[in-house]
């Protein structure tokens, strides 16, 4: 699959409907999503792994909105290892 620009419309839109174009506020409760994802009981619903690979998911798209939030604004922005 291969993305571009484009592609991303419907993820803009949601981010100035929903969050008044601020992709911080949308960072915020994907911290929280995470941090609830916690108290899922694993075995339950989710596997150790699924779990891990959502969180991580969540946290690679939180990244990138504040990496691409920072480069309009034109600040810097440093990748946590």
């Amino acid at each position: 699959m291969s993305t571009s620009k484009t592609d991303l419309q419907p993820l803009l839109d949601l981010i100035d409907h929903s969050y008044d174009g601020n992709p911080a506020q949308l960072a915020v409760f994907m911290d929280q999503a995470v941090y609830l994802l916690h108290f899922v009981p694993v075995e339950q619903e989710f596997t150790p792994l699924q779990r891990q690979n959502v969180c991580g998911a969540l946290f690679g798209l939180k990244q990138s909105l504040l990496e691409a939030n920072f480069k309009q604004n034109g600040w810097s922005y440093k990748k946590p290892r």
